[in-house]
């Protein structure tokens, strides 16, 4: 079977882009054109090779579920496994029009309030798409903690540095 992608990749799946990772929306069912006859066999037919099962399943460091070991994307979230990347995605910005109750943003949204920014009451309206837009021109980048590099020159003979 093979799909394309927003993107005009074709993929051997339908759900992530081979690729690129992106999803594949699923189109309604197109009209199943009529397989064609099996071959007649051949002497020159070989069996092919029984596939091996695979060794433990990959485990997305994204969300955390199973994949194929030999998988080039999650195929939950679209995590590139060869690069270490999510694909480009956006993510909707929920409100509430009603005052905040508290200040942790942990399981609220932003609300009306400027003491206590969030609230635990339901989201009721989306705020604008330029308060949380993406950066980057889509372009993959590293995610690294920040680092310094040190050396150390250590004497082991003699007095050094000098106590004077």
């Amino acid at each position: 079977m093979s799909a394309q992608c927003p993107n005009g990749h074709h993929s051997s799946t339908d759900d992530f882009c081979d690729v690129c990772g992106a999803p594949i929306v699923a189109a309604a069912d197109p009209v199943s054109a009529p397989k064609p006859a099996p071959a007649a066999a051949s002497s020159l037919t070989l069996d092919p090779k029984p596939v091996p099962p695979s060794a433990a399943p990959l485990l997305c460091p994204n969300c955390g579920e199973e994949n194929l070991v030999d998988a080039l994307f999650c195929e939950t979230c679209g995590y590139d496994f060869t690069t270490g990347q999510l694909p480009a995605h956006s993510h909707a910005l929920q409100a509430t029009a009603a005052d905040g109750t508290s200040a942790d943003p942990t399981n609220n949204v932003w609300a009306e309030s400027d003491a206590r920014t969030f609230s635990t009451a339901a989201p009721d309206t989306s705020m604008n798409a330029s308060t949380l837009a993406s950066a980057g021109g889509g372009q993959q980048h590293n995610n690294l903690m920040p680092f310094v590099g040190v050396s150390f020159i250590i004497s082991l003979f003699g007095i050094f540095p000098s106590q004077n």
